[in-house]
């Protein structure tokens, strides 16, 4: 064996163990693995060779920082962006009951005393019943009264009848009798015929008074009869109005939904590019008062969440969460309280990685690498404090702590040939420790309580985990880290709300919060409509 062959054979079993001793190892970015793979990229990873051709052609740093940013995962944070805000913005009134409005007695608070109270208007029914009653009593009185003395003026008016018709009859006879005493048998015989008839026109005069009076009695009972239907109407709407009234202990069942909206962006952070999200998202929870203290209930959601980046590329991930939630609430010593809900998801992203390198005297360096990917997410929350009350004013003091974790799925790019990536997200933890103040008046109206709040919550995380990746060219090269940089772990949350409870049972909140930490700020709106019955 020649020299020349012992020294051709040398350098490739040197290359190849530093080959071997590189796959092995994880550089900690990407532009540190190029730089390794350079040497060998034109024989192992030749679509990979065009790429770092192009990029060491850029004139300054910052043009190749650029082009770098675009060959990897992303590691801004915004995986969360469809979770942190909805999550909060659903805690913050998640436990909320309708207050009652004492005026009309109908509603009901968890932390209101349960008795029963007939509501107004149902007394008000009850006493125009009991009115229209006695006025129909003393119709029937009156009306029997006059049955009474119409009956005794049709009878004097019947005699007096019967004499003015005897009167003319006895006047003829003794006219009749001294002009011709020679005609006493026709005078006789008309006498005789008259006394015939005085009968029959006496019984006529005399039957005629019994039928107007039988008449009269038959107009009185139908009278009364129809009295007596109307009261008889009455006395029913009476007990079905009665029967209608509901005791606001017994208003146990509640249904909400609530439409939520918020704003996240996230700034360039230890010289990882940020993002901007729109999330949109709708919440339906049921719950139960089982006992005066206690409530417990169950919500879905959907969200979703459009990301664009921040970086040169402009790269876009869209998010889609479904989510379950089993909360209750208890007033363990009235006026203190404890919350608490688990929450399981699941989050779906599509994502589009734009690769770009600027042009130098040549056509630009494109490509387009798409992916879909899932994670579950386990969300826990406690929360107690309690209600001190003067009046209509009420501070809530509370203390909130949160566990949330991630458990991200890998997966592999499509469409951009051999700068795909095969993706591994590291699993994220979020611990954050909260407390604050809520403060709030209750107007009482005559129909509804109109409860203006304001609130200030400061929160510290003691995981702050990055969101982090491990990838791989699908066309060659070894495997690079994609880390983020750590959240920050002070943050803060103000805002604003109003509630209106009528006296419907239903319950309107409309609430705007801003959250912020370092480098990151977060709007929130939302607004909830609550139904609550027995």
């Amino acid at each position: 064996m020649s020299v020349a062959t012992i020294k051709k054979s040398s350098l490739w079993a040197l290359l190849l163990a530093s080959v071997c001793s590189q796959t092995l190892a994880v550089y900690p970015d990407v532009g540190s693995m190029l730089d390794a793979l350079a040497p060998t990229a034109a024989v192992t990873a030749p679509e990979l060779n065009t790429l770092i051709i192009a990029i060491n052609a850029l004139p300054t740093y910052q043009q190749k920082f650029d082009a770098l940013q675009t060959l990897i995962p992303s590691a801004d944070g915004s995986l969360i962006a469809a979770s942190e805000g909805p999550m909060r913005q659903m805690q913050s009134v998640l436990y909320d009951r309708l207050v009652r409005v004492k005026k009309n007695d109908t509603g009901i608070s968890s932390g209101d005393d349960q008795h029963d109270v007939t509501p107004k208007h149902s007394i008000a029914q009850t006493k125009q019943s009991t009115d229209k009653v006695k006025d129909t009593e003393t119709k029937k009185a009156e009306i029997a009264d006059k049955g009474k003395g119409t009956t005794a003026a049709k009878q004097s008016e019947s005699k007096l009848e019967v004499k003015k018709s005897e009167a003319p009859q006895k006047t003829e006879n003794h006219k009749e009798a001294v002009a011709d005493q020679k005609k006493e048998n026709k005078v006789t015989e008309k006498t005789e015929v008259k006394a015939e008839a005085k009968p029959e026109a006496e019984a006529n005069a005399e039957a005629k008074p019994e039928t107007e009076a039988k008449i009269e009695d038959q107009t009185t009972s139908s009278e009364t009869v129809k009295i007596e239907n109307e009261t008889t109407d009455s006395e029913s709407e009476t007990t079905t109005a009665e029967v209608k009234v509901i005791n606001p202990a017994d208003i146990k069942k509640g249904v909400w939904i609530q439409l939520l909206g918020n704003n996240t962006g996230q700034d360039w952070r230890d010289n990882v590019p940020g993002y901007d999200a729109d999330v949109l998202g709708v919440l339906i929870g049921r719950d139960h008062l089982f006992t005066p203290n206690l409530t417990v209930g169950l919500a879905i959601g959907y969200v979703h969440s459009d990301v664009d980046s921040r970086g040169p590329s402009g790269s876009f991930l869209e998010i889609k969460r479904f989510q379950g939630t089993l909360y209750a609430g208890y007033n363990y010593c009235c006026p203190f309280f404890l919350h608490g809900s688990l929450t399981v998801a699941y989050n779906d992203y599509d994502n589009n990685r734009y690769i770009l390198v600027p042009p130098v005297g040549g056509v630009p360096f494109v490509r387009i690498a798409w992916s879909e990917f899932d994670a579950w997410e386990a969300n826990a929350h406690i929360e107690t404090g309690y209600k001190w009350v003067c009046g209509g004013f009420h501070a809530i003091p509370k203390v909130m702590l949160t566990y949330s974790h991630f458990d991200l799925s890998g997966y592999v790019e499509q469409d951009a040939f051999g700068l795909d990536l095969d993706v591994k997200y590291n699993d994220m933890t979020f611990f954050p420790l909260g407390l604050g103040l809520k403060l709030e008046y209750q107007n009482e109206f005559e129909k509804a309580y109109v409860v203006p709040e304001i609130h200030a919550y400061y929160f510290h995380d003691f995981s702050r985990d990055p969101q982090t990746a491990t990838a791989l060219f699908t066309g060659g090269g070894f495997e690079f880290l994609s880390q983020g940089a750590p959240p920050g772990a002070d943050s803060y949350e103000v805002g604003a709300g109003i509630a209106v409870h009528s006296d419907t049972n239903t319950g309107v909140i409309i609430q705007y919060d801003y959250a912020a930490r370092s480098d990151y700020h977060r709007h929130c709106a939302f607004i909830k409509v609550r139904y609550e019955w027995a």
